[in-house]
């Protein structure tokens, strides 16, 4: 059986797509040792007690809290992985996500693509996305008039839809989309 536990209430997007028919409960401390295995997939916490035979954690960067010993871990790339060995000094596999549909290769064009949740910068994340609108901004003299364009693309957080309006004002007058959800 699978049961999702989580701190925060998921994002719509993973609750109407990837979650049907799994329980969801709310996690607490302690909860893993009623587990076999447990997947750990935190940006900023590990799950303590330890599951009773297999303790996963699937780190997208690592930041200054090392995993506990036992733990085995996955990355989203090699780069992380590598980041991983170099920081913590702890193996780390590469796992890359897997595409739900097919996709095929195409004509190369002059795009920037940040794809990410569209969410406002908090004190432990920031996508990016003002800084890249003003680099954009910056450079538009030298890369509009060659055909360059910038697309965002990526789930927009609940609550998010002012933040957004703000990343549209900022983007005026450039060739850039934004294509959320």
């Amino acid at each position: 059986d699978v049961t999702c536990l989580t701190r925060n209430k998921p994002h719509p997007i993973i609750l109407n797509n990837w979650l049907s028919g799994i329980p969801i409960r709310a996690y607490y401390s302690g909860v893993e040792k009623e587990f076999d295995v447990f997947i750990n997939i935190d940006h900023m916490n590990w799950s303590l007690p330890l599951a009773k035979h297999q303790n996963i954690a699937h780190v997208f960067f690592p930041g200054d809290n090392p995993p506990p010993d036992g733990v085995r871990l996955f990355s989203n790339s090699k780069y992380s992985a590598d980041h991983v060995k170099y920081k913590w000094g702890k193996d780390c596999e590469h796992l890359y996500i897997p595409i739900k549909q097919g996709f095929r290769q195409s004509q190369k064009e002059n795009l920037i693509l940040h794809v990410s949740r569209i969410t406002a910068p908090t004190w432990w994340s920031d996508k990016g996305h003002r800084q890249m609108l003003e680099v954009f901004r910056m450079y538009a003299n030298q890369v509009v008039p060659n055909g360059w364009r910038m697309v965002f693309a990526g789930a927009l957080d609940p609550e998010q839809d002012s933040y957004l309006q703000e990343l549209y004002v900022r983007g005026m007058g450039l060739p850039i989309d934004f294509v959320h959800n």
